[in-house]
């Protein structure tokens, strides 16, 4: 109890800095000692309480239009995800979600813009791989958060649209989690404890952000990106 104390406390920290990086830090390290249906429901559920202290103690411009339409795609994938979740060994499930992370972050760290066509397609599709990696190991930021360093975005905007998004998607994984029962005694149990630890962790963290630079920002996200990727193989064995 408490080794999962501090996980939570360590990946809320993280989040609180950055925007993001609560499941990215605390998924692979509990991975390696609980099983995955009861991580991912623990990890959504103090996903919740976490991004409603971020996104009202942040400042930043709020892109509502931008937000909606991958919120909307990503509700909608959502429970795709769970229900990978449900039928997949879940190896597979971290081996691909690691690869994807690690080729992705790379990408962006060589400092590769890549300009879209079409916007609404590019937070569609956005959407789309958050929902499904939210559902099915808890991960939706990583595509998120890809999308707002390609486009440059500032890091106050950054971190107050991305908490936007988590906590609306948040909102709508929950029941799905619900209707597949696997919000079970244990999963509440030890969210309620998440949830105290989680309160010190991100507000600590959001002063310490607040010090960062814009380019130094950026570094780590990516950096972290890439790390915990990695970590999500080593998890596996």
């Amino acid at each position: 109890m408490i080794l999962y104390s501090v996980i939570i406390f360590a990946a809320s920290l993280i989040q609180g800095m950055t925007g993001f990086g609560f499941s990215l830090i605390a998924m692979p390290i509990l991975a390696l000692f609980m099983p995955l249906k009861i991580i991912v429901p623990i990890l959504v559920v103090c996903s919740l309480g976490l991004n409603l202290i971020i996104f009202f103690r942040l400042e930043g411009q709020l892109h509502l239009k931008r937000i909606l339409v991958m919120l909307v795609i990503g509700i909608a994938s959502t429970p795709l995800g769970v229900q990978l979740l449900t039928v997949v060994d879940e190896v597979y499930l971290k081996a691909g979600v690691g690869i994807l992370i690690i080729l992705s972050s790379i990408v962006m760290y060589k400092g590769l813009h890549v300009e879209f066509k079409s916007k609404q397609l590019t937070y569609a599709v956005t959407g789309f791989l958050s929902g499904v990696l939210n559902g099915s190991v808890s991960l939706s930021g990583p595509p998120v958060v890809l999308m707002l360093v390609n486009e440059g975005t500032s890091k106050n905007d950054f971190k107050k649209n991305i908490s936007a998004f988590f906590l609306a998607l948040n909102i709508f994984t929950i029941p799905s989690f619900l209707a597949k029962g696997l919000l079970s005694t244990e999963v509440m149990k030890l969210s309620g404890i998440g949830m105290g630890v989680i309160i010190v962790g991100a507000l600590l963290g959001i002063r310490i952000g607040e010090g960062i630079r814009e380019e130094k920002f950026k570094n780590i996200v990516l950096g972290m990106i890439m790390l915990m990727g990695c970590m999500s193989l080593v998890s596996i064995f």
